[in-house]
């Protein structure tokens, strides 16, 4: 269960369910991290967009604690591109350089297909 379909309704199977008690307590503990970060989006919902923007990106590090590194590109009609707008665990210096065609890399193919891309780092 990722981040990418919050607001659709958890349905578990009958495997799921099967599982016991462990697995029962893991599967609500999912959802109740997933209901904990609407709440405090909606607590915390500012009208300033840079500030919202940092707080969804804030509490996407507390309900998926192994996502170290987080961005939120908007798209910029000056440069045409994907910028930097929102993020957690890159250098800031670093970022201020970066611009993304639509298409380019995974965030940009994201943007062009108008789809959310969850990823994981390959194992080393």
């Amino acid at each position: 269960m990722g981040i990418d379909n919050i607001d659709q309704p958890v349905e578990y199977s009958k495997a799921q369910v099967d599982q016991g008690p462990a697995a029962a307590a893991d599967l609500l503990a999912q959802t109740q991290s997933r209901l904990n970060l609407l709440a405090n989006l909606m607590r915390n919902t500012s009208l300033d967009l840079g500030a919202l923007l940092q707080q969804i990106i804030g509490d996407l590090g507390q309900a998926l604690p192994q996502a170290d590194i987080r961005i939120i590109y908007l798209y910029d009609e000056h440069y045409q591109a994907l910028v930097p707008t929102a993020y957690a665990g890159y250098d800031t210096a670093f970022l201020g350089q970066i611009r993304l065609k639509p298409g380019e890399s995974i965030s940009g193919r994201a943007y062009q297909n108008g789809l959310p891309c969850l990823t994981q780092t390959p194992p080393k």
